[in-house]
């Protein structure tokens, strides 16, 4: 499953400090964006990515309203993710790939 994911163009939205760390440290070609990003959005992460996934344990709702927009207006598939348990984590993300076809 890990191989199947990493060569995703996947973004990810929020999720704890302690918890990105740990999944940068298995899929480190994927694109992380704070949860406490300032007012403007990193765009630029959410277009080029196949799917972004919102961790929104850890997201506010200004900045997941924002998110939402520019995922929506260019029909980017995303999925919402909780829960800090990298392996199940990592079997959602590859379910929502690759069992959704």
């Amino acid at each position: 499953m890990k191989k199947a994911i990493a060569t995703k163009r996947i973004t990810i939205v929020g999720g704890n400090e302690n918890w990105v760390k740990k999944i940068r440290q298995e899929f480190p070609n994927w694109k992380f964006v704070s949860a406490s990003v300032s007012s403007t959005v990193d765009n630029m992460s959410i277009l080029k990515a196949e799917r972004v996934i919102l961790f929104t344990d850890t997201l506010g709702h200004s900045n997941y309203y924002k998110f939402m927009q520019t995922i929506q207006s260019h029909h980017i598939p995303f999925r919402f993710l909780h829960g800090v348990n990298i392996e199940r984590n990592i079997v959602q993300i590859y379910d929502d790939i690759f069992e959704k076809r």
